[in-house]
């Protein structure tokens, strides 16, 4: 009884100060700061943690010295069921910096097995709603709706050169997302973007199951129309291809893509492929017989058959000389 007596003393002593002495508080935020820096892969700095009302604690951290997590809520070793606020001015990766006003509010709760995460927000200059299952190896049901993002913003924190500017919608949905396998979607959006000064509007649609992605895209605009469709995507091996449709109204309007001032319309289809480096084939009776070409890195091949040499060189801006049909090879080295 004597020992129960002192151990049970000492019990309440520890845990006196651990909860009411600077001392022992100090201790506390060192110890989550450092369990929570090794499992996040992250620099968290725990900056309070208040056990006044335990199981119900407020904590405040710092992430990456760029952002504030603060965490309110039932905590046990069990579960948690907690309201967070994330505010931060940048975002901050392996492959970008991004200033950028973060604020988002959300809920979490469940086992730590299984926590169900909900949040809504502020985030690339846009609005975020999200929510997903955690479970230790694997997220289920994640829903992402981003809307009127910045699209430039967006491709940087992906690691990638925006190839059209404007406000984005997006909408992800995954059935679940294991380290080596996924079954979902996202339909992506631009509209009133800039390519090159040409004015347009995006809409892609990709499937991904494992490791193959289903896709297809329409690219419109007063002057163009760029369908493609039937698109694959081999992830794990790295290939894809698609078909397309092309139609520009006229080529004049293109001059600051094409780099000259073409003239007239076009319209042609033909196939894209991914293989170490992107092709496209193409066939096209816009001129009067056919006119086949084949574009990959290295330069342009063009075979034009039967095709009216006055028409097909009514798209430069130079005099017309002859008006009979030809049959010719042509390949320009970029």
């Amino acid at each position: 009884l004597k020992y129960f007596i002192i151990i049970l003393i000492s019990t309440i002593l520890g845990l006196y100060t651990f909860v009411n002495t600077s001392t022992g508080k100090q201790f506390l935020r060192d110890l989550a700061s450092q369990k929570l820096t090794q499992k996040s892969g992250l620099n968290v700095i725990v900056e309070s943690i208040d056990l006044a009302q335990y199981p119900v604690i407020v904590a405040n951290m710092n992430i990456e010295g760029k952002a504030k997590l603060t965490l309110t809520g039932f905590l046990t070793s069990s579960s948690l069921d907690m309201d967070y606020t994330l505010i931060s001015e940048c975002i901050e990766t392996e492959v970008c910096s991004i200033d950028d006003q973060i604020n988002i509010n959300g809920h979490v709760n469940g086992p730590y097995s299984r926590v169900a995460i909900t949040g809504e927000g502020t985030a690339l200059d846009g609005n975020v709603t999200y929510k997903l299952i955690k479970y230790t190896d694997k997220v289920e049901d994640l829903s992402l709706i981003m809307r009127d993002v910045n699209s430039t913003k967006l491709f940087t924190l992906m690691g990638h050169e925006e190839l059209i500017k404007g406000r984005a919608d997006i909408d992800v949905n995954f059935e679940f997302m294991e380290e080596n396998d996924r079954k979902g979607s996202f339909v992506y959006n631009v509209n009133d973007s800039n390519l090159s000064g040409l004015a347009l509007d995006l809409h892609a649609e990709v499937n991904i199951d494992g490791l193959m992605h289903q896709f297809h895209s329409n690219v419109t605009s007063p002057y163009l129309n760029l369908y493609i469709f039937d698109g694959q995507y081999d992830q794990g091996k790295k290939l894809a291809r698609a078909d397309y449709i092309l139609d520009v109204k006229d080529l004049s309007y293109l001059e600051t893509l094409l780099g000259y001032k073409y003239l007239g319309p076009f319209y042609s289809t033909g196939e894209m492929i991914f293989n170490n480096h992107f092709m496209v084939t193409g066939r096209s009776e816009t001129y009067g017989g056919k006119l086949n070409y084949f574009l990959e890195k290295d330069g342009l091949f063009v075979d034009l058959h039967n095709v009216s040499f006055i028409r097909f060189m009514s798209i430069f801006t130079l005099p017309h000389m002859l008006k009979s049909d030809v049959n010719v090879n042509i390949y320009y080295k970029f």
